[in-house]
């Protein structure tokens, strides 16, 4: 394999690792510290709120009670959710140049770096800046949660990226950080049509985003020359990803509905204890068959839309 660089440019998908290293979560294992400011030093930067699941580094300028609202009512829909978090460091700073100067320090928790403007840049999909950040923020405590649960975080066997935890299939990782999103952004998620997938084919189905990107990096690798970068640009056209967030969305409060409140704990215990999640999928249906599972969701969706 040539090693040529390549630079990821998308504003739809972070929760990318690319070996069991991410972009988006650059801490190293080691004590706790606090990340530093960037290299222009913003005055007041450090930080500016924390609770049990999460650490907000930033500047007086970014920070408001909203951003804490909104991380503490990330928590809360986790917790209900899957359970309480390992605690993540969060620095945000104005643009991504900056967020490439902040000097993170060696860490017990794990670090997601992010910038205004990249997420400003999201709101498009996502409709909030605050949602983006509990989104993202939620795709990293689900890494650390299955991580403590015993499933490591290992390489892709072609080298390629991995998004979110290689163990987790990407409906699940996606189900969990659209449950901690919240107002307008939430009620979007359920609302309009979507191009439904088969349950049997969803549950296998890689995020759209990402299977178009690794297409295009493995193209590249094909053409370009060791020692080359060459940046790779997604865009909303390259993918469906809106019927995959909806499908995630609405397969998510159907489990919750007709498998109990406790459905995503017990999926995260059978992930941990390596059993296939398709007769948790299938249990409590008429015949226990996916065309059983694929009526009863259809309906949940046509009742409750």
């Amino acid at each position: 394999m040539c090693s040529t660089k390549i630079i990821i440019s998308t504003v739809l998908l972070l929760a990318l690792t690319w070996g069991a290293h991410s972009v988006s979560l650059t801490g190293e294992p080691g004590e706790p510290g606090e990340p530093q400011a960037p290299k222009d030093d913003k005055v007041g930067f450090g930080l500016q709120y924390q609770n049990t699941g999460v650490r907000f580094f930033s500047t007086p300028e970014i920070y408001s009670s909203a951003w804490g609202e909104h991380l503490n009512r990330a928590l809360v829909r986790y917790t209900e959710l899957i359970g309480a978090p390992s605690p993540v460091d969060v620095t945000l700073v104005a643009t991504q140049a900056e967020a490439a100067n902040v000097a993170l320090p060696r860490s017990a928790n794990r670090s997601l770096t992010l910038s205004l403007d990249q997420i400003q840049s999201k709101t498009a999909t996502l409709g909030s800046e605050y949602a983006v950040i509990a989104h993202e923020l939620c795709h990293s405590w689900f890494i650390g949660t299955l991580e403590s649960n015993g499933l490591k975080q290992t390489k892709d066997v072609m080298g390629m990226p991995v998004y979110g935890h290689i163990a987790a299939p990407d409906w699940l990782d996606e189900a969990v950080a659209i449950h901690c999103e919240s107002g307008d952004v939430a009620a979007s998620r359920l609302t309009g049509d979507f191009k439904r997938a088969l349950i049997e084919d969803f549950i296998v189905q890689e995020h759209p985003v990402f299977a178009a990107m690794k297409e295009k990096i493995m193209a590249v690798m094909k053409q370009k020359k060791a020692g080359q970068t060459t940046t790779i640009t997604m865009k909303s056209g390259d993918h469906d990803y809106v019927s995959f967030y909806k499908q995630s969305a609405w397969f998510k409060r159907f489990l919750l509905a007709t498998r109990g409140n406790d459905i995503f704990k017990d999926l995260v215990g059978h992930l941990a204890d390596g059993d296939s999640l398709d007769q948790v999928i299938l249990s409590n249906t008429a015949d226990g068959s996916w065309p059983a599972v694929n009526r009863q969701f259809n309906q949940f969706i046509d009742n409750n839309q």
